[in-house]
């Protein structure tokens, strides 16, 4: 899949809770990043990068 048509599957079907409604520019697609999870009720951390 080109990253043109993931851009367009993306705006088409993912909601965005922080993002400006309407749109104002396009996403930016992230090919990897860290991921911090937050465990309750024990605070520790899982890391993914």
């Amino acid at each position: 899949m080109r990253a043109a048509e993931l851009l367009d599957l993306n705006r088409e079907h993912v909601w965005h809770p922080y993002a400006p409604m309407p749109g104002t520019s396009r996403p930016r697609l992230v090919e990897s990043a860290p991921v911090h999870v937050f465990a309750r009720p024990n605070p520790s951390t899982v890391s993914g990068s």
